[in-house]
């Protein structure tokens, strides 16, 4: 979906990092212990805040447990707690250096960075929660990349740029400006511009504004789909998403302009 020579340029530095606040979670933000050992000899245990570790193992035999007794004598201090084997961790990232493809799209290389985990379970381990789905940038969609990748297919035109907004209050909070080819690839990322069009406002008056800027400077608009940020923060979480969007409608929470008929009809 995301095209292996995606332009990213033009991104207003202020809508780029809320919007990077609301769909991603940092696993670099979140206080954690980290257990490094080779072949059950621990070489090191810190606290990524610096703070002092209660019950330190000496050494991992069963890094699950490891993880668990960990976690639960720190638990006024920790958000997570991993456990690292030293040759499993050196195995990982050389076999996701090995797997690149330069000619795949590039979120279907990320995403295979985090399925490669699955493959260390004991090697490359993380309390709570699965490897894949605590370390690195994790997406806050509540949806799939197959999901995601269907909602384009079924919803996006070719060949067209669509338009995400959330809006806080009066003034556009946050934009995401995407541009897809005829196969359905993202090739362009950007923000609405503030030196070119005005983002604070009446919220219809300035969705219309951003939608016609943004067929100015990226041609045919299939979607502009805006929301109210608690509104957006509810459809994020939420597993039934048109569900989530026809509640945000019916309290007027959400702008649709223009309104693909597909959509209208998955909302109706």
């Amino acid at each position: 979906m995301l095209h292996k020579d995606v332009l990213m340029q033009d991104i207003d530095v202020a809508q780029w990092r809320n919007a990077q606040a609301l769909l991603l979670e940092s696993a670099k933000e979140r206080r954690r212990i980290i257990v490094l050992h080779d072949s059950g000899a621990v070489r090191k245990v810190a606290h990524s805040h610096g703070e002092t570790v209660l019950s330190p193992p000496v050494r991992v035999d069963d890094p699950v447990a490891a993880g668990r007794a960990l976690y639960e004598a720190n638990f006024d201090s920790v958000e997570f707690v991993a456990v690292f084997e030293r040759a499993a961790f050196d195995a990982y990232f050389a076999e996701v250096q090995d797997s690149w493809d330069i000619d795949e799209e590039l979120d279907a290389f990320v995403q295979r960075t985090y399925a490669l985990l699955d493959r260390y379970p004991t090697g490359m381990v993380t309390f709570p929660g699965a490897a894949r789905s605590t370390l690195g940038l994790q997406w806050r969609l509540g949806a799939s990349r197959d999901d995601v990748v269907k909602a384009v297919a079924g919803f996006v035109e070719s060949g067209s740029t669509v338009v995400l907004g959330v809006f806080n209050e009066a003034a556009l909070w946050a934009s995401l400006v995407l541009t897809f080819d005829d196969a359905g690839s993202i090739t362009s990322v950007t923000t609405a511009d503030p030196s070119e069009v005005e983002l604070a406002g009446d919220p219809e008056t300035v969705a219309a504004a951003v939608v016609d800027w943004a067929r100015t400077k990226h041609g045919p608009c299939s979607i502009g789909l805006f929301l109210q940020k608690a509104a957006a923060e509810a459809f994020l979480a939420a597993e039934d998403k048109a569900a989530a969007l026809r509640a945000a409608s019916n309290n007027g929470s959400l702008i649709l302009t223009p309104v693909p008929p597909a959509l209208a009809t998955a909302l109706a």
